[in-house]
Formats: structure tokens, C-alpha cells, sequence
């Protein structure tokens, strides 16, 4: 993976790989620009680069800034971020892998907008964080709704008036129960087509409902 992102960080700066940036000590090789790059991602520190590449720390930030026009007034702290920042990817800080920048939930906190680690596992994480502190949650839950049992009760009848509006004549209510009744424990009877989409209402039939985990429930809401 470490190679593909070197790829797209030379084809963003529209650069070489096979570009000698540096020149080892007598009787090494010479360096390339995807050698440099590619041990940078690959061993994730400029120290270990170096020694890896038989040469100094302030030797690669040297030539990094030549290479791609930085000003001696630069300065990064971790340059596999800034060659990162370069391309549509980002490193997970859990799993460690490169990763589509879609592939991150947005954060206003972060220089780029989004979280550090990505969505899978910050979902995860989430979800391991409520199975251990259930009871905490469930206390919280409560104290929500007590606190504003009216904008519940109202949520609930604006449902219910939709689900209404929504059911046609031709529905059949009999196979709707049942779907109702079958439904697996951990799942929950969606609409496919939400009775209040955004951009379009589905109808309350038989033909519009599906089971979805909780969790993927929640995660559609009213989107189609």
C-alpha cells in the first residue's frame, strides 16, 4: 500500500520516482525520489528513513525542500503527514492503514477537517465504549428523555401521523404485522423509501419494508 500512496504523492506534485535526489556515502547507491518517499511512509520517522537510506535526518529534510520548492523557513514535524496531505489519503491512527479521505468523519477540530482515525474504526471503537458502559448510557438515555418527554411524545405523533398519511388503501395490514412480528431480535423494520425523505417519501406497503441491524438503521436515518 505504502508504494501505491508513493505513486499518487509523486503524481500530485507531478515528480519523477526515478529522480536521483541524493547521493550515498562512496560505494552506496544513489537515491531516488520514490526510494526517499517510500521509506518515509514505509518506516513512518525521518530518523529511521535516514538510517535506512544510509543518511541524515537534516540531509532528507534538506532535499525534500529543495524537490518540491519549500522555503528554508519550512517546517514539519512528521513529513509522512505533509506527503500524505499531498493525495485524497490518510492514515488511520488505529488500524494504521492508508485510507480514502471519504473514508474519515469530518471534524471542524482537525487542520484537515477530519477525524484521525477512520470510520470504521471509530464506529467500532464507539460501539465497545457503549457495551462497557451501558448502564452509564442507559442513565443518560433516561435523564434525556425526562427532561424533554415533550419533543419525544411530539417526534412520535409526527411518526405516526406520517405513517398514516403514507398508508394507501391497497396496503396489505395483515402481511405488515407480520413483517412486524417476525422481525429478528437486533434488527429493526425499516422503510426503504423513508416516509420523510429529504427528496422523496416512500409509502407505508409491504413492498417498502426490509430489516436492517440497528446500527445500520440508525446509520441510514432518513436517507435513501
Amino acid at each position: 500500500m505504502n508504494m501505491e500512496i508513493t505513486v499518487e504523492i509523486l503524481k500530485s506534485l507531478n515528480r519523477q520516482g526515478t529522480e536521483v535526489v541524493k547521493r550515498g556515502r562512496i560505494g552506496c547507491p544513489e537515491v531516488l525520489l520514490e526510494e526517499l518517499i517510500w521509506s518515509i511512509l514505509e518506516f513512518g520517522t525521518t530518523t529511521e528513513a535516514a538510517e535506512y537510506l544510509s543518511i541524515s535526518r537534516s540531509t532528507i529534510s534538506r532535499v525534500l525542500k529543495t524537490t518540491f520548492n519549500l522555503s528554508n523557513a519550512h517546517k514539519t514535524r512528521d513529513w509522512r503527514v505533509w506527503l500524505v496531505t499531498q493525495t485524497p489519503y490518510k492514515k488511520c491512527s488505529i488500524c494504521n492503514n492508508y485510507l480514502d479521505k471519504e473514508q474519515f468523519h469530518f471534524s471542524k477540530d482537525q487542520i484537515d477537517k477530519s477525524k484521525s482515525s477512520c470510520k470504521d474504526c471509530s464506529n467500532a471503537k464507539s460501539r465497545n465504549h457503549y457495551a462497557n458502559n451501558t448502564e452509564y448510557y442507559k442513565i443518560i438515555h433516561k435523564n434525556h428523555y425526562e427532561n424533554n418527554k415533550s419533543q419525544y411524545i411530539a417526534k412520535d405523533a409526527k411518526r405516526r401521523a406520517a405513517k398514516l398519511q403514507r398508508t394507501v388503501s391497497w396496503a396489505n395490514l395483515a402481511v405488515i404485522k407480520t413483517i412486524y412480528l417476525n422481525c429478528p431480535k437486533g434488527y429493526h423494520v425499516d422503510h426503504i423509501v423513508p416516509l420523510q425523505g429529504k427528496t422523496v417519501s416512500g409509502l407505508h406497503v409491504e413492498n417498502n419494508l426490509q430489516y436492517l441491524t440497528s446500527e445500520e438503521n440508525i446509520k441510514k436515518g432518513n436517507k435513501y
